[in-house]
This record gives structure tokens, sequence and C-alpha cells, in this order.
């Protein structure tokens, strides 16, 4: 008989903090949003308690559209698809999860990403363009006064978020008193700084703010003495290359994988 692995409603913190050590790139937003986002985010694990096979980080930024991160290898930890929020999910992993993820929550589109990581030892090139500047208090209502008429449902998150320096460090591209370009850190760990949400209106594209935006960023985890982690998807050659020129070079793909749409309606005898 095989033995089915336990699985268990959270992730043993001594032994996240030893795997973020060994691999940050892998497990910087557990070690990240565990401590910092409790409120926003569900975890199971399986295997062992004290040295887990994997786990699931559920994200519930957006209750209504979680997002998941699934780590370890899918034949040892296929079990976790139990614990998988219904749809519409978003997950990313492993490639060899995309199968799972349409077994158990039906139809999916995916894509492949290259998780990318940086180490510079001197100062960023670029990173001192004056167009770019840290989002404080007097940044942070204009910015979400953009953010939430915004056409394109990537820029309307920022509406929401929260500029707590603590939580969320964020920056900016300005043309005047009007946002061009935005990114944020959502992981700052000693081991790994993650840049996520990079955006460039198209308007002012091929005038070099998303490297701008980038390399700041990057300097500021090098000034607190970590590597910058930052995905791409593989078919956006422009961006990457962009991330090769500033020094990052790919660590692994996993998947992202879409379960969105509406499953179709039944047929046949289903539909009686």
């Amino acid at each position: 008989m095989v033995s089915v692995p336990v699985v268990r409603a959270s992730i043993d913190r001594d032994w996240l903090v030893r795997a973020v050590r060994r691999e940050p790139v892998m497990h910087a937003f557990a070690a990240w949003d565990l401590v910092w986002e409790p409120e926003r985010v569900r975890a199971f694990s399986c295997g062992p308690e004290r040295s887990p096979t994997g786990y699931l980080l559920i994200w519930l930024g957006d209750p209504s559209h979680p997002v998941v991160h699934w780590v370890g290898d899918p034949r040892l930890t296929r079990v976790l698809a139990e614990h998988l929020p219904p749809r519409p999910i978003t997950v990313g992993g492993p490639i060899e999860c995309i199968e799972i993820v349409e077994a158990a929550r039906g139809p999916v589109r995916w894509s492949l990403i290259d998780r990318l990581i940086a180490r510079p030892t001197t100062v960023v090139p670029g990173s001192g363009d004056p167009r770019v500047r840290a989002v404080g208090p007097a940044d942070a209502g204009t910015l979400r006064a953009w953010a939430a008429h915004h056409p394109s449902p990537f820029v309307q998150g920022y509406a929401k978020f929260r500029f707590d320096p603590d939580r969320l460090f964020a920056w900016a591209a300005w043309d005047g008193r009007r946002p061009v370009g935005v990114a944020f850190a959502s992981v700052r760990l000693p081991e790994v700084w993650t840049l996520n949400g990079i955006f460039v209106e198209e308007s002012a594209r091929r005038e070099g703010i998303g490297r701008a935006l980038t390399a700041f960023g990057m300097e500021a985890a090098r000034r607190a003495g970590a590597p910058t982690h930052l995905n791409v998807r593989e078919e956006n050659v422009g961006a990457r290359r962009v991330y090769d020129r500033l020094g990052f070079r790919a660590v692994d793909r996993i998947a992202w994988i879409e379960a969105t749409t509406p499953l179709p309606p039944p047929s046949g005898r289903e539909a009686a």
C-alpha cells in the first residue's frame, strides 16, 4: 500500500528559515508573507512536519482570485492539489503542475516564466536616474489616484496598496507630478529582494524608464546586502534583453497557470 503524505495547514518556520538560506528565490514569498502579511495568506505543507517535501502558499490579496505558489516536486506533493482554491485561480510552480492543476480545477492556460537573479557588487548603472524616486507619503495619494483610474488592471492594483515603508517599498518614475512608471519590492529579505509590478506607460516607453526602475530597485537591494530576484515571461524578449544587460541570470523556469475563465456548461445527460 502506498502511503499518502500528511498535509498540514502550516509550514514549519524553523525549516523555512533554513530553506530560504539554501534556495532564497524558491522560498522568498513564503518567508516574507508569513511574517509580514499573515492575514493575507494561507499555507499547506505535506510530508514530515520538520522537513516537508513541498507546500502551497496561497496569496489572498484579492480573495476573489487567489494566487498560489506551489513549491516542491509535484510527483511527491500531488496531494496538495486537494487544497487548491476553486476557480478562478493562478498557480505558479513546476512545469509538471500544469497537468495536475488542470485535472483538479479544469481547463487552464499557461506560460513559462524564467526566474532571474542578479548580485551587483558595485553601484548599479542607471540607478540614480532623476526621474525615479521612492514613493513616500507625499506621493502616495497621487499614485493611488493615477492607478485607480488607469485602464490597465495590472496598474489598478496599486490603488489598493498600503504604502507602509516597513511592509512595502515602492518607487515610481515621474514626468513632473504625473507617474509614468512604477515598481515595488514584494519581498525584502537579507537573502533576496524580489521586484514586482514593473510597469511603464505606453507613451513613455523606449525612453529607458523600465531600465531605470529596475536599476533603482537593484541598487536599493545591493545597499541592503541582498541579491535581486524578478520573474519574466519567456516570450517577453524585450524585457529579458534589459535584464540581461543589468546582470540578471536565470536560475530556473516555472509555469504560470491560469484557471480563470468559467468552465463550459455541461452537455448531454450531465445537463439534464
